[in-house]
């Protein structure tokens, strides 16, 4: 049975959200016990004030913990660089903005003890106690998993990692993801596990409350280079899905997805942009970190300063 006190690194990308980093940042501290670490990889814009950074440091006092800072904004970057840089064999990935409700690396770790799984699908509240999202589970494995809330094996993060040719908002990359790793090894969904996601309008990935062009464009693209990425036939078997998942996210409706401009302006150049990225990473899915040129430690803190 792998306990608590095994060795863990959770890994938290963050995107201009320093507000909801503190409120969360606590909570992950007590998760932490003297074996594990924690790795923030900040993407903010225009980096952090001193006086932030000092004000975090200090909060992380007395726990292992390292804060990078990234050059560009990218969540498969920050995830795979997070899992590059853990000392320990199990990562979790979790987002800015959660409240911990659940002891979820005692619910998470247990699942580990079955040598055929490789990562665990986490539960989570959206905005409300009324709105839980449990991973789609079909015979025994997760169809789908939030990176918000997840952990995995380093040595599959290392592996297969998220796909990084993909575009912000990122969208597509949960399913995506899930769906690589099941062909590695096994995602199982922790049905029990759950944290409050507060998931804000601002900073993240732009998901919620943010709809423009580009944001249209770039999700398009992303569906573009899942589908290519399948093989066929399940390329075509899946297309289905992907026309329905573009149409259920699109605020001004199916209207707007078969009018001449939506098409001139947004369909097709994002089908262009994703052959283009298709062609440009010779139709391997790309799984990169940062550079070290990219990346630079503001700050670590360790448990026995």
């Amino acid at each position: 049975m792998i306990s608590k006190e095994e060795f863990f690194t959770i890994v938290i990308p963050t995107f201009n959200r320093f507000n909801e980093l503190v409120i969360s940042l606590p909570q992950f501290l007590k998760l932490v016990s003297n074996n594990s670490e924690i790795i923030v990889i900040d993407q903010s814009n225009d980096g952090l004030p001193q006086d932030n950074i000092l004000f975090l440091k200090s909060m992380c006092s007395g726990a292992n913990v390292r804060y990078y800072l990234s050059e560009k904004p990218s969540l498969p970057l920050s995830i795979n660089t997070g899992a590059h840089l853990a000392k320990n064999d199990i990562v979790f990935i979790l987002d800015d903005d959660l409240d911990i409700i659940d002891d979820i690396i005692i619910k998470h770790l247990p699942y580990y003890s079955d040598l055929s799984v490789s990562a665990v699908a986490g539960s989570y509240y959206a905005g409300n106690y009324s709105s839980p999202w449990v991973p789609t589970e079909i015979s025994g494995r997760a169809k789908t998993l939030a990176s918000a809330h997840m952990s995995a094996r380093k040595e599959v993060l290392l592996s297969i990692g998220a796909a990084t040719w993909l575009k912000k908002p990122f969208t597509t990359i949960d399913w995506e993801l899930a769906e690589s790793i099941n062909k590695f090894g096994k995602v199982v969904v922790a049905k029990d596990c759950f944290v409050f996601h507060r998931a804000p309008s601002v900073g993240g990935c732009e998901n919620q409350g943010f709809r423009s062009v580009e944001w249209y464009k770039n999700t398009i693209h992303n569906h573009y280079l899942w589908l290519r990425n399948r093989r066929f036939p399940l390329s075509l078997l899946k297309l289905p899905k992907h026309i329905f998942t573009i149409i259920k996210y699109n605020i001004p409706g199916l209207s707007s997805l078969i009018s001449f401009d939506f098409w001139k302006d947004v369909i097709m150049p994002a089908v262009k942009s994703g052959r283009n990225t298709y062609k440009k990473y010779n139709k391997i899915r790309p799984s990169e970190i940062f550079e070290d040129r990219e990346i630079k430690l503001l700050f670590e803190t360790k448990k026995f300063d």
